[in-house]
Protein backbone atom coordinates (compact mmCIF):
# COMPACT_ATOMS: atom_id res chain seq x y z
CA UNK A 1 0.00 0.00 0.00
CA UNK A 2 1.43 3.38 -1.04
CA UNK A 3 1.60 5.77 1.89
CA UNK A 4 3.24 9.06 2.84
CA UNK A 5 4.04 7.42 6.20
CA UNK A 6 7.32 5.64 5.53
CA UNK A 7 8.37 4.71 9.07
CA UNK A 8 6.20 4.02 12.07
CA UNK A 9 7.41 2.32 15.22
CA UNK A 10 4.68 1.04 17.49
CA UNK A 11 4.29 -0.74 20.80
CA UNK A 12 1.59 -2.62 22.67
CA UNK A 13 -0.23 0.45 23.91
CA UNK A 14 -0.44 1.83 20.38
CA UNK A 15 -2.41 -1.28 19.45
CA UNK A 16 -4.54 -0.91 22.57
CA UNK A 17 -5.60 2.49 21.29
CA UNK A 18 -6.09 1.37 17.69
CA UNK A 19 -8.30 -1.47 18.87
CA UNK A 20 -10.28 0.78 21.23
CA UNK A 21 -10.82 3.30 18.44
CA UNK A 22 -12.20 0.59 16.16
CA UNK A 23 -14.49 -0.77 18.89
CA UNK A 24 -15.89 2.69 19.55
CA UNK A 25 -16.00 4.24 16.07
CA UNK A 26 -15.13 1.68 13.38
CA UNK A 27 -18.01 1.22 10.97
CA UNK A 28 -19.14 -2.39 11.30
CA UNK A 29 -16.08 -3.33 13.35
CA UNK A 30 -17.88 -4.12 16.61
CA UNK A 31 -20.39 -6.44 14.94
CA UNK A 32 -17.64 -8.20 12.96
CA UNK A 33 -15.42 -8.61 16.01
CA UNK A 34 -18.22 -9.98 18.21
CA UNK A 35 -19.12 -12.48 15.48
CA UNK A 36 -15.45 -13.45 15.20
CA UNK A 37 -15.26 -14.29 18.92
CA UNK A 38 -18.74 -15.89 18.94
CA UNK A 39 -20.12 -13.30 21.34
CA UNK A 40 -23.68 -12.18 20.64
CA UNK A 41 -24.09 -8.63 19.39
CA UNK A 42 -24.76 -5.93 21.98
CA UNK A 43 -24.08 -2.22 22.27
CA UNK A 44 -21.14 -0.87 24.23
CA UNK A 45 -21.79 1.25 27.31
CA UNK A 46 -18.20 2.17 28.19
CA UNK A 47 -14.61 1.28 27.30
CA UNK A 48 -11.80 1.82 29.79
CA UNK A 49 -8.07 1.55 29.20
CA UNK A 50 -5.52 0.19 31.67
CA UNK A 51 -7.84 -0.62 34.57
CA UNK A 52 -6.19 -1.90 37.75
CA UNK A 53 -8.35 -3.83 40.21
CA UNK A 54 -7.57 -5.74 43.38
CA UNK A 55 -10.39 -7.82 44.82
CA UNK A 56 -8.20 -10.18 46.87
CA UNK A 57 -4.76 -11.83 46.82
CA UNK A 58 -5.62 -13.87 43.72
CA UNK A 59 -7.97 -11.55 41.84
CA UNK A 60 -5.87 -8.51 41.06
CA UNK A 61 -4.01 -6.89 38.19
CA UNK A 62 -4.34 -4.64 35.18
CA UNK A 63 -6.95 -5.17 32.48
CA UNK A 64 -5.62 -3.64 29.26
CA UNK A 65 -9.05 -2.98 27.72
CA UNK A 66 -12.21 -3.14 29.85
CA UNK A 67 -15.43 -3.25 27.82
CA UNK A 68 -18.83 -2.96 29.49
CA UNK A 69 -21.94 -3.50 27.37
CA UNK A 70 -25.37 -1.98 27.80
CA UNK A 71 -26.73 -5.29 29.14
CA UNK A 72 -24.00 -5.35 31.84
CA UNK A 73 -21.77 -8.01 30.24
CA UNK A 74 -18.01 -7.48 30.42
CA UNK A 75 -15.02 -8.33 28.29
CA UNK A 76 -11.70 -8.18 30.17
CA UNK A 77 -9.18 -7.94 27.34
CA UNK A 78 -5.43 -8.53 27.53
CA UNK A 79 -3.42 -7.34 24.54
CA UNK A 80 -0.06 -9.05 23.98
CA UNK A 81 2.15 -7.87 21.16
CA UNK A 82 5.10 -10.12 22.02
CA UNK A 83 6.15 -9.66 25.66
CA UNK A 84 5.95 -12.68 27.97
CA UNK A 85 3.09 -13.12 30.41
CA UNK A 86 3.55 -11.87 33.92
CA UNK A 87 3.38 -14.45 36.69
CA UNK A 88 -0.11 -16.06 36.84
CA UNK A 89 -1.45 -13.30 34.61
CA UNK A 90 -4.13 -15.40 32.90
CA UNK A 91 -5.19 -16.92 36.25
CA UNK A 92 -5.52 -13.46 37.77
CA UNK A 93 -7.65 -12.30 34.83
CA UNK A 94 -9.84 -15.38 35.32
CA UNK A 95 -10.07 -14.76 39.08
CA UNK A 96 -11.27 -11.18 38.50
CA UNK A 97 -13.87 -12.41 36.02
CA UNK A 98 -15.10 -14.96 38.59
CA UNK A 99 -15.64 -12.18 41.12
CA UNK A 100 -17.88 -10.39 38.62
CA UNK A 101 -19.72 -13.62 37.85
CA UNK A 102 -20.43 -14.27 41.53
CA UNK A 103 -22.03 -10.84 41.63
CA UNK A 104 -24.30 -11.72 38.72
CA UNK A 105 -22.33 -10.16 35.86
CA UNK A 106 -21.48 -12.03 32.67
CA UNK A 107 -17.71 -11.62 32.34
CA UNK A 108 -15.26 -13.18 29.90
CA UNK A 109 -11.48 -12.97 29.67
CA UNK A 110 -10.10 -12.26 26.20
CA UNK A 111 -6.58 -12.46 24.79
CA UNK A 112 -5.80 -10.61 21.57
CA UNK A 113 -2.32 -11.17 20.14
CA UNK A 114 -0.40 -12.07 16.99
CA UNK A 115 -1.09 -15.59 15.79
CA UNK A 116 2.34 -16.97 16.72
CA UNK A 117 1.77 -15.78 20.28
CA UNK A 118 -1.61 -17.52 20.49
CA UNK A 119 0.01 -20.75 19.28
CA UNK A 120 2.02 -20.86 22.52
CA UNK A 121 -0.99 -20.34 24.82
CA UNK A 122 -3.11 -23.07 26.34
CA UNK A 123 -6.68 -22.93 25.03
CA UNK A 124 -7.98 -23.28 28.59
CA UNK A 125 -6.17 -20.19 29.91
CA UNK A 126 -8.57 -17.67 28.35
CA UNK A 127 -12.29 -17.73 27.63
CA UNK A 128 -11.75 -16.14 24.21
CA UNK A 129 -8.71 -15.61 21.97
CA UNK A 130 -8.41 -13.60 18.76
CA UNK A 131 -5.35 -13.01 16.59
CA UNK A 132 -4.27 -9.70 15.06
CA UNK A 133 -4.88 -10.92 11.52
CA UNK A 134 -8.52 -11.68 12.42
CA UNK A 135 -8.83 -8.20 13.93
CA UNK A 136 -7.46 -6.78 10.66
CA UNK A 137 -10.21 -8.59 8.73
CA UNK A 138 -12.84 -7.01 11.00
CA UNK A 139 -11.75 -3.57 9.72
CA UNK A 140 -13.80 -3.81 6.56
CA UNK A 141 -13.75 -0.24 5.21
CA UNK A 142 -12.18 0.38 1.79
CA UNK A 143 -11.07 3.95 2.49
CA UNK A 144 -7.35 4.74 2.79
CA UNK A 145 -7.46 5.04 6.59
CA UNK A 146 -9.11 1.63 7.05
CA UNK A 147 -6.63 0.00 4.69
CA UNK A 148 -3.77 1.58 6.63
CA UNK A 149 -5.10 0.31 9.98
CA UNK A 150 -5.53 -3.17 8.55
CA UNK A 151 -1.94 -3.07 7.37
CA UNK A 152 -0.74 -2.09 10.88
CA UNK A 153 -2.32 -5.15 12.51
CA UNK A 154 -1.07 -7.43 9.73
CA UNK A 155 2.43 -5.92 9.93
CA UNK A 156 2.44 -6.43 13.71
CA UNK A 157 1.47 -10.07 13.19
CA UNK A 158 4.37 -10.51 10.76
CA UNK A 159 6.83 -8.66 12.99
CA UNK A 160 5.89 -10.77 16.02
CA UNK A 161 6.46 -13.91 13.97
CA UNK A 162 9.93 -12.71 12.94
CA UNK A 163 10.96 -11.64 16.46
CA UNK A 164 9.61 -14.83 18.05
CA UNK A 165 11.56 -16.96 15.58
CA UNK A 166 14.73 -15.04 16.41
CA UNK A 167 14.08 -15.39 20.14
CA UNK A 168 13.90 -19.18 20.01
CA UNK A 169 16.39 -20.00 17.22
CA UNK A 170 20.15 -19.81 17.59
CA UNK A 171 20.53 -20.52 13.88
CA UNK A 172 18.28 -17.60 12.92
CA UNK A 173 20.34 -15.25 15.07
CA UNK A 174 23.60 -16.55 13.60
CA UNK A 175 22.30 -15.87 10.11
CA UNK A 176 21.36 -12.36 11.22
CA UNK A 177 24.62 -11.70 13.09
CA UNK A 178 25.69 -8.93 10.70
CA UNK A 179 22.46 -7.03 11.33
CA UNK A 180 22.71 -7.65 15.07
CA UNK A 181 26.24 -6.27 15.17
CA UNK A 182 25.17 -3.12 13.32
CA UNK A 183 22.17 -2.66 15.64
CA UNK A 184 24.24 -3.13 18.80
CA UNK A 185 26.79 -0.58 17.60
CA UNK A 186 24.03 1.99 17.08
CA UNK A 187 22.52 1.13 20.47
CA UNK A 188 25.88 1.57 22.19
CA UNK A 189 26.39 4.94 20.51
CA UNK A 190 22.93 6.10 21.61
CA UNK A 191 23.39 4.81 25.18
CA UNK A 192 26.72 6.55 25.70
CA UNK A 193 26.20 9.80 23.81
CA UNK A 194 24.88 11.67 26.89
CA UNK A 195 27.31 10.01 29.33
CA UNK A 196 24.32 8.73 31.34
CA UNK A 197 25.12 5.11 30.48
CA UNK A 198 28.06 2.89 29.75
CA UNK A 199 27.57 -0.08 27.42
CA UNK A 200 29.72 -3.06 26.52
CA UNK A 201 30.71 -3.43 22.86
CA UNK A 202 29.08 -6.77 22.09
CA UNK A 203 29.32 -8.71 18.88
CA UNK A 204 27.79 -11.64 17.10
CA UNK A 205 24.48 -13.39 17.51
CA UNK A 206 23.92 -13.12 21.27
CA UNK A 207 20.39 -12.02 22.08
CA UNK A 208 21.32 -9.63 24.87
CA UNK A 209 22.74 -6.17 25.41
CA UNK A 210 24.63 -5.18 28.57
CA UNK A 211 24.73 -1.67 30.00
CA UNK A 212 24.90 0.23 33.29
CA UNK A 213 24.48 3.75 34.64
CA UNK A 214 27.60 5.90 34.29
CA UNK A 215 27.17 6.87 37.94
CA UNK A 216 26.68 3.49 39.59
CA UNK A 217 27.54 3.37 43.33
CA UNK A 218 25.79 0.01 43.80
CA UNK A 219 27.66 -1.60 40.91
CA UNK A 220 24.46 -2.70 39.18
CA UNK A 221 24.26 -3.83 35.55
CA UNK A 222 21.34 -4.36 33.20
CA UNK A 223 21.13 -7.43 30.99
CA UNK A 224 18.57 -6.58 28.32
CA UNK A 225 17.05 -9.42 26.26
CA UNK A 226 15.51 -7.55 23.32
CA UNK A 227 13.94 -10.42 21.37
CA UNK A 228 12.34 -11.91 24.48
CA UNK A 229 11.06 -8.62 25.84
CA UNK A 230 12.57 -8.42 29.31
CA UNK A 231 15.63 -7.19 31.21
CA UNK A 232 17.36 -8.23 34.42
CA UNK A 233 19.20 -6.29 37.10
CA UNK A 234 21.44 -8.99 38.52
CA UNK A 235 23.37 -9.80 41.70
CA UNK A 236 20.96 -8.12 44.10
CA UNK A 237 22.32 -10.30 46.89
CA UNK A 238 25.51 -8.20 46.76
CA UNK A 239 23.72 -4.89 47.47
CA UNK A 240 24.39 -3.89 51.07
CA UNK A 241 21.27 -3.10 53.10
CA UNK A 242 18.81 -4.35 50.48
CA UNK A 243 15.72 -6.00 51.96
CA UNK A 244 14.70 -8.38 49.15
CA UNK A 245 11.41 -9.38 50.79
CA UNK A 246 10.35 -5.78 51.29
CA UNK A 247 11.33 -4.88 47.73
CA UNK A 248 9.29 -7.82 46.41
CA UNK A 249 6.13 -6.58 48.14
CA UNK A 250 6.41 -3.06 46.70
CA UNK A 251 7.24 -3.83 43.05
CA UNK A 252 4.98 -2.56 40.23
CA UNK A 253 3.13 -5.24 38.29
CA UNK A 254 5.62 -5.54 35.40
CA UNK A 255 8.54 -6.19 37.77
CA UNK A 256 9.42 -9.37 39.66
CA UNK A 257 12.16 -10.87 41.82
CA UNK A 258 13.66 -14.05 40.37
CA UNK A 259 15.85 -16.21 42.59
CA UNK A 260 18.51 -18.27 40.81
CA UNK A 261 20.80 -20.81 42.53
CA UNK A 262 23.70 -18.34 42.71
CA UNK A 263 22.05 -14.94 42.29
CA UNK A 264 18.91 -12.85 42.71
CA UNK A 265 17.56 -10.80 39.79
CA UNK A 266 15.03 -8.03 39.42
CA UNK A 267 13.30 -8.75 36.10
CA UNK A 268 11.16 -6.26 34.19
CA UNK A 269 8.96 -6.63 31.13
CA UNK A 270 9.99 -4.43 28.17
CA UNK A 271 8.92 -3.94 24.57
CA UNK A 272 10.43 -6.52 22.24
CA UNK A 273 13.06 -5.13 19.90
CA UNK A 274 13.80 -6.43 16.42
CA UNK A 275 17.57 -6.08 16.22
CA UNK A 276 17.58 -7.18 12.59
CA UNK A 277 15.71 -3.97 11.68
CA UNK A 278 17.03 -0.46 11.13
CA UNK A 279 17.93 1.02 14.53
CA UNK A 280 15.92 4.22 13.99
CA UNK A 281 12.82 2.15 13.26
CA UNK A 282 13.17 0.42 16.64
CA UNK A 283 14.57 3.36 18.61
CA UNK A 284 11.25 4.06 20.37
CA UNK A 285 11.27 0.53 21.77
CA UNK A 286 14.94 0.80 22.79
CA UNK A 287 14.32 4.07 24.63
CA UNK A 288 11.24 2.70 26.38
CA UNK A 289 13.21 -0.37 27.46
CA UNK A 290 15.98 1.80 28.86
CA UNK A 291 13.44 3.97 30.67
CA UNK A 292 12.17 0.78 32.33
CA UNK A 293 15.79 -0.16 33.13
CA UNK A 294 16.26 3.18 34.85
CA UNK A 295 13.08 2.58 36.85
CA UNK A 296 14.29 -0.88 37.87
CA UNK A 297 17.61 0.52 39.06
CA UNK A 298 15.88 3.26 41.01
CA UNK A 299 13.63 0.71 42.72
CA UNK A 300 16.71 -1.18 43.92
CA UNK A 301 18.54 1.99 44.96
CA UNK A 302 15.52 3.29 46.87
CA UNK A 303 15.02 -0.04 48.64
CA UNK A 304 18.70 -0.16 49.60
CA UNK A 305 18.47 3.35 51.01
CA UNK A 306 15.13 2.71 52.71
CA UNK A 307 13.45 5.50 50.74
CA UNK A 308 10.76 5.70 48.09
CA UNK A 309 11.91 5.63 44.48
CA UNK A 310 11.83 8.77 42.40
CA UNK A 311 9.00 9.23 39.91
Amino acid sequence: MTSVIQKLSHNERDFDRLFIEELAFGEGFLASFLRRIDFGFRSIKVIKHSVFEKFNEDAWGETDIYVEFEDGALLLIENKLSADFQKDQAKRYRARAEIYKRNGTEANTVLIAPLIYLNTVSKTDWDIVCCYSDIAECIDGQDVRSKWKRSLFLEADNRANRVQNLAISNNARKLASKELLKFKKAWREMATESLDWTANPQTGATDEFLYAPHSNPLGLRVWHHPFKGYLSVQNLEKVAGLDIEKLTKTLPEDFSIVKHPKSIYLDAMTPTIDMTADFQTEREHVEEGMRIARQALELVEAAAQGTNSRN
